[in-house]
């Protein structure tokens, strides 16, 4: 809708609510863009000047893509958003090391990731090890950071994707190893995994369709996780070649997830990914357990 006055067109841009219009007039003041917030008898509105409709709307666009709600999505502060499916995926890790330290120690010889193994056929084994831990220490380190980094990036990405993404580049980071490393190498945990959602989650202020107009922010946002990777992936002892690997895997994903159109994402999509993780959680440790046979 619009309409004239003598010296410019304004053009209205309406709002489901008084929150949405502050939310959206917040968007638009950040991008230096001038609008006005009014009501009239059909609800709240912005006006906005006919040459700023674009970018205004582009602008809202893109706060709508990075703020979607994934449900159970808690606000902590302007723009920071946290998913509390990450309390799951620190669960499951915490059973599977009660259940290998308890009851069923020959976890930790049927899953752990062994080169020799993988290179005779078990292949589930780059799989299996992200979900085992060697103490209680490692199994620690690896619930905290990887709560903080999967439960922010879920905000964004969805649980379904993030994990899913996460995981897949843990295993790759995993089978690079096995490439690298020599026979009789062998490694567990899911640093690699929890590197990756790292890598997501430094990319995530990057829209997809603004990763050229906005590149300098791009290499910004990565360069900080580099610095959190260096901090956390590059300690004495730890599996260097997981952690970078995981991490570029992590951020890699999280471009892609930008680029794809927002139309396509969806609750449905993410679910999709979720039971994806699901069987490839699942299956590695079925094949991994019939060898006990």
């Amino acid at each position: 809708m619009t309409f004239a006055n003598m010296e410019t067109v304004i053009r209205r841009l309406p709002a489901r609510s008084r929150r949405q219009v502050m939310d959206w007039s917040l968007v638009l003041a950040s991008q230096e863009i001038e609008t006005t917030i009014e009501r009239d008898d059909a609800g709240w509105f912005l006006t906005v000047a006919d040459e700023d409709w674009k970018p205004a709307t582009d602008a809202i666009e893109l706060y709508q893509h990075e703020n979607r709600s994934w449900g159970w999505r808690q606000d902590l502060t302007d723009g920071i958003a946290f998913h509390p499916a990450g309390f799951g995926w620190a669960l499951f890790l915490i059973l599977i090391h009660a259940v290998a330290t308890g009851p069923a120690p020959r976890l930790f010889d049927l899953g752990i990731v062994s080169s020799s193994e993988v290179a005779r056929g078990a292949w589930w084994r780059i799989f299996t090890g992200m979900t085992l831990h060697a103490d209680i220490a490692h199994l620690t380190a690896n619930v905290t950071t990887g709560f903080l980094f999967f439960a922010f990036a879920m905000a964004h990405y969805g649980p379904g994707a993030t994990l899913l993404i996460s995981y897949l580049g843990g295993a790759s980071a995993n089978a690079a190893a096995f490439a690298i490393y020599p026979a009789a190498h062998q490694s567990l945990g899911a640093s690699g995994m929890v590197m990756a959602g790292l890598g997501l989650l430094s990319v995530n202020s990057v829209a997809h369709r603004q990763l050229v107009q906005h590149r300098r922010r791009l290499w910004q946002a990565i360069a900080g996780g580099f610095l959190i990777l260096v901090l956390f992936g590059f300690s004495p002892g730890t599996d260097v070649l997981a952690h970078v690997g995981g991490f570029a895997f992590g951020a890699l994903g999280g471009i892609m997830l930008r680029l794809i159109p927002s139309q396509w994402q969806s609750s449905t999509s993410d679910r999709i990914a979720g039971w994806i993780l699901i069987g490839l959680v699942a299956i590695p440790w079925f094949l991994a357990l019939s060898q006990a046979r």
